[in-house]
């Protein structure tokens, strides 16, 4: 095999991390930099993470089943999840010298691997949600769990890892305690970059952001530079809609086009995806290894994409900023269709090894 011909396959099999950039503004192509990072970070202990939500409609049975209702689920074996994480911090995520830190996770998509289906969901979930968060201690240590915005997790920490860990142990709580296995966290900068990457995303504003940015006007298609691409991912104060449902879909448009737009560049520059690599790689956080990393694009690269689900609910304001409460009917059926399989007559339960 020729030169070429490795290049063009190695190209092959990166190419639905790339494609997924768009989900944080940057999906897994801050994963895919993670490649160039020596170290290996904290991995994810499951013996730390002391879920405390209880559903009297969810009966965890010991052969590893559940009933829900009338109806018995099983849960499926072969799936793997990486949390992908926008953290609100201007610059590369530096690691404070306590517990405490600035830095909400303003965008949370969980992406659920099916390896016996050979396909993967994105899980879109909102940065106000109410749900139980865990509050960690002066010592870093899990102190107490405690009502807030799901956004507020990654406060808890000093910045890195540990903030990565809290914030997929709340997500992992809002979702009944289903387990989370792996995390990517990026940080604003990555938005810019990226857009400039694909030499700029073309959208309608539909927003009004007259306050926020005025070369931003409503009703104009406009290619967008890295600032305004930032603005348009990021922004909700000082606009119309507060409740971050509208900037959810801009994110969700932007993704899609920011996409078709890495595609042609993939297809037509040898060099794009090291050149995008070298740009984000300092603003991300990840705990998966580079053999890791290697192996998820492998398999995304045969899988078919599910698309986006978003979670029903509603936004309300509270005493200081915007609540939003999650139809938990509605995110138990997703998390059913996500991590389980019905049990017909048929079929017989996964036994307990």
């Amino acid at each position: 095999m020729s030169d070429s011909d490795r290049f063009s396959k190695r190209i092959k099999l990166l190419r639905p991390l790339i494609f997924c950039i768009a989900a944080a503004a940057v999906f897994i192509a801050a994963g895919l930099a993670g490649r160039f990072v020596a170290e290996k970070q904290n991995p994810i202990s499951e013996d730390s993470h002391q879920a405390a939500r209880s559903d009297e409609n969810l009966v965890v049975d010991d052969n590893k089943t559940i009933t829900v209702g009338d109806k018995e689920y099983a849960i499926k074996e072969n799936i793997e999840t990486v949390l992908v994480i926008g953290v609100d911090s201007p610059d590369i995520q530096e690691k404070v010298d306590s517990y405490m830190n600035t830095e909400q996770a303003d965008f949370n998509m969980l992406i659920v691997i099916d390896h016996d289906n050979k396909s993967y969901t994105s899980l879109a979930l909102n940065r106000d949600t109410m749900t139980r968060i865990p509050a960690l201690g002066v010592d870093g240590v899990l102190s107490y769990w405690k009502d807030g915005q799901l956004a507020l997790a990654h406060t808890y920490g000093t910045g890195r890892e540990d903030s990565c860990i809290n914030q997929v142990w709340a997500v992992s709580e809002l979702l009944f305690g289903e387990k989370i296995d792996h995390y990517i966290s990026l940080s604003m900068p990555a938005i810019g970059l990226a857009n400039d990457a694909v030499g700029g995303v073309t959208v309608t504003i539909e927003d009004d952001f007259s306050k926020v940015d005025k070369t931003l006007k409503q009703g104009e298609k406009i290619k967008l530079n890295a600032k305004q691409a930032e603005n348009f991912v990021r922004q909700r104060k000082n606009m119309g809609e507060q409740s971050n449902l509208n900037r959810m879909k801009r994110q969700q448009t932007y993704m899609s086009e920011w996409k078709k737009l890495a595609v042609k560049k993939l297809n037509g520059e040898n060099t794009f995806l090291f050149k995008l690599l070298g740009m984000v790689s300092d603003y991300m956080v990840s705990d998966m290894s580079a053999n890791k990393l290697s192996e998820l694009s492998n398999n995304l690269s045969q899988y078919t994409d599910n698309g986006i689900i978003d979670t029903k609910g509603e936004a309300k304001k509270g005493k200081e900023f915007i609540e939003y409460y999650v139809d938990e009917d509605d995110l138990r059926d997703i998390v059913l269709e996500l991590y389980y399989d019905e049990i017909t007559q048929n079929s017989t339960p996964i036994p307990n090894y």
